[in-house]
């Protein structure tokens, strides 16, 4: 960008209402969503004259793009060559009014009046406006419905372009019309030449998307972020509000950044307030960072929260304090409501998007589906414990992207020992070789003699030379995990909790980031030698399970040998982490073959 024009002032990222940007903002902004917009405007393209039309669903939850992407495609049907074919109908994100169809078509007239009136056709908007207004006397809800659906017919016809109806929130429109209407409406767009619908869904599963209405629909999916696409995102809004230099606080803050993003939910619009926060600069603690986007989120959440009904806020309240996903007897016992009662409840709150089912149908759970909602409601809500867990949830997170070669080296570490040992071992011999006082390596080839090799005796000589002659750079935690595991292929779990103990009591050394893989390697092998529970109870004893809490639900599911309980059991937030951790810890205990 070198023209200055081009830049975007930062009051003007919408975050809440992008249908107050004008055409050329909403075209800078819009990123994120690339790829489903091209897919949908090339599946318009293809719309033949007199064609059966093909329907779309955007689904994903609050704050996924949306709204965004359907004003992006507006612009783009007043675009040319678009606007030669089609004519955008755009309405308000909820539609209170609509209990029947002919409110509908009222609501469609007055969106084809405001874009002919966008479009500079002034003329024609007025008298649409009398038309509609004629329309509204009338008092037989058939007739109005049937003159109403005409009249938008004649008018787009007299156009010479196709209606494109742009619906936010399309499941709650079409809740809200009795079942006939549906069937009269599904008629009517199923025909050549019908209308497109292009709606959006904050229900995320819990819709019938199986019904006959939603037969027509190609359903697309928004997905959260990950945390490259997120990266890129905050990139593109640096570029265009001219901000040049937040390049190099990006590159210094990437783990703070994927902590953040954790955290968030890779939330469309909480990224954007995230850039509008750091771009300022990023705190002295992570944790300050997600207070003060906590802070600006709070007018939104608590009106929000606000408008549900009371048994529905004892619902969200109960879901959001549990943090972890939990099912009808935990809320059962939380709410003093019954299953009946719950069931509806929760049936609602789903097709609202505020909640999402997970695991099976009879043994389901349910989490918030707005994760950053979760952490401004426990934060604002929860005890001092739970505070204090998110505190070292966001230092563990930390922790863990400070070291992004983590993440992959686990996979590639246990697969090169498990299908590679013979090379493994030469490899370390050479590392030493070319530099003796490599403790790195001596370390590396002391486990691989420990665990793969079953070569116990020179792996003890190695770890005695490692405590005495390279004291300075072996911290006493690891010299303390090594001797528990020793202790634990020795069969002496006393001794081996002692070192265990003594590993967990090292506070300041909990979450020292070049170091995370000894404690999975640690607890992968405690677990394999059968002390798993013994394990599990030492974390809870000692207050660690919460400390360093992806650690300890990775060890969780490796003794169940469960990824299910992750993905159902465990705060979405936690979930990624732990999971990352327990693969690894899972192929770590593989049987090594030979080469």
């Amino acid at each position: 960008m070198n023209d200055s024009t081009s830049f975007l002032p930062m009051q003007r990222l919408s975050i809440f209402m992008p249908s107050r940007l004008s055409d050329d903002e909403i075209k800078l902004l819009f990123y994120a969503r690339k790829d489903i917009f091209n897919s949908l405007i090339d599946s318009l393209s293809h719309e033949e004259k007199g064609s059966i039309p093909q329907h779309h669903l955007i689904v994903g939850q609050r704050g996924m793009g949306k709204s965004t992407l359907l004003k992006r495609l507006d612009v783009a049907l007043r675009t040319a060559p678009l606007n030669a074919q089609f004519i955008p109908f755009s309405f308000p994100e909820e539609q209170y009014n609509i209990d029947r169809l002919s409110k509908f078509w009222l609501n469609s007239l007055d969106a084809l009046a405001d874009t002919l009136q966008t479009e500079g056709q002034e003329e024609k908007a007025t008298q649409l406006d009398e038309q509609i207004a004629d329309l509204s006397r009338l008092k037989n809800e058939q007739e109005l419905s049937q003159k109403a659906y005409d009249l938008l017919q004649n008018t787009t016809q007299e156009l010479g372009r196709r209606p494109v109806f742009l619906l936010d929130n399309l499941n709650l429109i079409f809740e809200r019309l009795a079942q006939i209407e549906q069937s009269k409406l599904r008629k009517l767009i199923t025909v050549p030449d019908a209308p497109i619908f292009i709606g959006a869904s904050a229900d995320l599963l819990n819709g019938d998307y199986t019904a006959p209405f939603y037969d027509a629909f190609q359903v697309h999916y928004l997905y959260k972020l990950t945390f490259f696409q997120a990266l890129d995102l905050v990139q593109h809004l640096a570029e265009i509000t001219n901000h040049p230099d937040f390049k190099n606080q990006l590159t210094q803050n990437l783990p703070r950044l994927e902590t953040l993003h954790a955290l968030t939910g890779g939330n469309v619009r909480t990224v954007v307030m995230l850039f509008a926060l750091v771009s300022r600069g990023f705190s002295a603690d992570v944790f300050q960072d997600l207070e003060a986007l906590i802070d600006q989120m709070t007018p939104l959440y608590k009106a929000r929260f606000e408008e549900l009904a009371p048994q529905a806020q004892v619902v969200i309240d109960a879901v959001a304090l549990n943090w972890d996903p939990c099912n009808l007897e935990i809320l059962r016992e939380r709410t003093s409501l019954e299953n009946s009662q719950l069931s509806i409840q929760l049936d609602r709150l789903g097709k609202a998007g505020w909640t999402v089912k997970l695991g099976k149908r009879k043994a389901a759970f349910y989490e918030i589906s707005e994760r950053f909602f979760n952490i401004w409601y426990l934060l604002r809500r929860a005890s001092r414990r739970q505070r204090r867990d998110l505190i070292w949830l966001s230092r563990f997170l930390q922790a863990w992207f400070t070291k992004p070669e983590l993440q992959d080296h686990a996979k590639e570490f246990a697969r090169i020992v498990n299908e590679k040992k013979k090379i493994y071992d030469l490899s370390y011999g050479l590392a030493l070789e070319l530099d003796p006082n490599n403790t790195d390596a001596k370390e590396g080839l002391m486990v691989l003699l420990r665990d793969k090799l079953n070569k116990s005796a020179e792996a003890k000589q190695l770890f005695k030379e490692l405590e005495t002659v390279h004291r300075e750079s072996f911290p006493v935690v690891f010299s303390a995990l090594h001797e528990a595991v020793f202790a634990a292929y020795d069969q002496n779990w006393g001794q081996a909790r002692e070192f265990w103990k003594q590993a967990l009591a090292q506070e300041e050394e909990l979450q020292q980031a070049d170091k995370l893989q000894n404690w999975h390697i640690a607890a992968a092998v405690t677990v394999h030698l059968g002390y798993g529970d013994n394990l599990m109870a030492l974390f809870q004893k000692t207050g660690r399970d919460r400390v360093m809490r992806p650690l300890y639900e990775a060890i969780v599911a490796l003794k169940m040998d469960s990824e299910e309980y992750l993905a159902t059991q465990v705060a979405a937030e936690v979930r990624e982490v732990a999971l990352a951790i327990f693969q690894f810890m899972k192929a770590y205990n593989q049987p090594s073959t030979n080469s």
